[in-house]
């Protein structure tokens, strides 16, 4: 009984021993620079410069609103001893306002800029993985990382960036 049950234990390790070593064999691992294939894409470059057209838009409203502020601080400023009390007080109270309506709209500047850029980015970073997901399948990759988080890398790992280049035409 205690044979059989030795031998039953010694089949069941050879078995798991020679699936890992199978699967092992079977395994095909290659990397990508993820981040370097997106900058090299077309869209990316596209996409930057619409992104920096959104910011000269946003700069070009900022840059009046404070040449406003500062036109109404130095008025205020010149005339500040003609006024009477309720008069200074007014005018103190838009030069504050006007500092507020600042502060808000480069708030609201930076969220949409942060939205603008999510939206050009999204549809470039879904292509290149979707493009990197078509390579690795029709080559029979079992994994792909990001070269960026890897720690050790053999000299003969495969690099997928020539063949992702080539299916994205660039």
């Amino acid at each position: 009984m205690m044979k059989g049950l030795i031998r039953f234990a010694m089949v069941v390790a050879v078995a798991i021993a020679g699936i890992s070593a199978s699967y092992a064999q079977q395994a095909k691992l290659g990397y990508i620079k993820f981040d370097e294939l997106v900058t090299s894409m077309p869209e990316y470059k596209t996409a930057g410069e619409e992104f920096e057209k959104k910011v000269q838009e946003i700069e070009t409203q900022q840059t009046k609103m404070q040449e406003e502020w500062s036109a109404a601080v130095k008025e205020y400023e010149e005339k500040a001893a003609t006024y009477t009390q309720i008069v200074r007080q007014a005018k103190e109270q838009e030069i504050m306002q006007m500092q507020q309506r600042i502060q808000s709209f480069v708030e609201l500047a930076q969220q949409e800029l942060q939205n603008v850029n999510q939206q050009l980015m999204a549809p470039i970073y879904e292509k290149a993985k979707n493009t990197v997901d078509e390579v690795a399948k029709s080559n029979g990759f079992t994994y792909v990382f990001d070269a960026g988080a890897i720690i050790y890398m053999a000299p003969d790992a495969i690099d997928l960036m020539p063949m992702v280049k080539s299916k994205l035409g660039i």
